[in-house]
């Protein structure tokens, strides 16, 4: 399983998500630093409605059920973690 580590929402998150469920799966932590300092995001919400519209109208076949989105606090921010589980109707 992968980690990624993201300060913001890239503009091509779909790929990483697309890699992740085309492989073995993996988690991407969005809000945090390359070197593991958590950054946090300030419009959580509206991030996280960018990422899952993004993998629901643009990935095929279908995967949204292979994706969780959780909100979790690392030293008092607010990231968001996605976790991509191997997909079972690849490739994507």
């Amino acid at each position: 399983m992968h980690t990624e580590l993201k300060r913001e929402v890239p503009e091509d998150i779909k790929k990483e998500i697309i890699a992740f469920a085309n492989s073995y799966g993996g988690n991407i932590y969005i809000g945090i630093e390359d070197n593991g300092k958590a950054f946090g995001i300030d419009t959580l919400d509206s991030e996280l409605t960018k990422v899952t519209n993004m993998v629901r109208d643009s990935i095929s076949p279908d995967i949204t059920m292979f994706v969780e989105y959780k909100v979790e606090k690392v030293d008092d921010s607010d990231i968001l973690k996605i976790s991509v589980q191997s997909g079972n109707k690849k490739p994507y």
